[in-house]
């Protein structure tokens, strides 16, 4: 089941799932997103490792590849 959660005060928002297939690297990490990892989906359809896109929004309130958005 997916769920939506605040993360922070700008009204960010994002979906975490567990993922169904491999998808590339995390590019917070730079570690292989691996299907089974839990992952987060902002709304600009980038995915991270949960626990990575936690860390990030501690310090920063934007994407790590779409930092404009």
């Amino acid at each position: 089941m997916c769920t939506c959660l605040p993360v922070c005060a700008s009204a960010c928002v994002f979906v975490y799932d567990v993922l169904a297939r491999d998808a590339g690297e995390c590019v917070i990490c730079l570690e292989e997103l691996q299907q089974g990892n839990t992952i987060a989906r902002l709304p600009c359809l980038c995915i991270y490792h949960k626990s990575c896109i936690d860390s990030w929004f501690e310090i920063n309130r934007s994407c790590p590849e779409h930092p404009s958005d």
